[in-house]
């Protein structure tokens, strides 16, 4: 189940826990490949010109109040009240409220739980990219493919071919290394996911993308893959 969610299966909630090696294993074995921190700007945004300080749904609105949830971690979780028209994101104050009486959920929330408020109006409500997907702010961190170093340059862009190391590692070439640092990869759409605060759930924010991270498994990382057509 994910990290700290208190005795729930967790399949309905976004997988969280995972290093950058676990993510990699998976889309090598899948046929996919890690998105580069340009693929992660362009899903955000698609054909828009850049707004500043925008997030993933295209504007600078976002709820900060404490969600309250109903039928947690199940196909139906919902939030029940604080659902914000001008946009929603699961980050530290829709989690976590230090005061006036400390609450926090501290676990991912349901993949798609904005879009399917029955409150919904929209892509901002929906916490939707330009092209629909769910979630690229706030929830847990993506995992990106950095611009900002050699071991990112490097690479190629490769599919997955569904063939690992005897170690059950990715081995497509010129794919990042989670197991040093300055390694090519970094985190987009809030390093600390669903503590994250606003600002690092901006599209363009890249306080964490520089690729200097140890690839070790964290509670607030998940994985993305995206695939070149065809």
């Amino acid at each position: 189940p994910p990290f700290g969610h208190p005795s729930k299966g967790g399949e309905w909630v976004a997988c969280n826990y995972l290093g950058w090696n676990d993510g990699c294993a998976y889309l090598d074995w899948a046929g996919l490949r890690p998105m580069t921190e340009l693929e992660y700007e362009k899903a955000c945004r698609g054909v828009q010109a850049p707004v500043a300080n925008e997030y993933a749904w295209g504007g600078t609105g976002l709820g900060s109040t404490l969600y309250a949830l109903s039928n947690s971690a199940e196909t139906s979780e919902s939030i029940s009240s604080n659902y914000n028209q001008t946009g929603n994101g699961h980050y530290w104050l829709t989690d976590y409220q230090p005061s006036p009486v400390a609450a926090a959920r501290l676990w991912p929330l349901r993949v798609g739980i904005f879009a399917a408020n029955v409150s919904n109006t929209g892509r901002a409500s929906a916490g939707a990219s330009y092209y629909g997907i769910m979630e690229l702010s706030g929830n847990v961190g993506e995992p990106v493919v950095s611009v900002s170093n050699q071991g990112g340059r490097n690479f190629t862009g490769l599919n997955g071919d569904g063939q690992l190391s005897a170690h059950g590692d990715a081995n497509q070439g010129n794919w990042p290394s989670g197991t040093v640092t300055n390694n090519g990869w970094g985190v987009r759409g809030g390093h600390h996911g669903y503590l994250s605060q606003n600002y690092h759930l901006q599209c363009s924010d890249r306080t964490y993308g520089g690729g200097t991270l140890q690839g070790s498994r964290h509670e607030r990382y998940g994985c993305r893959g995206v695939r070149v057509f065809p």
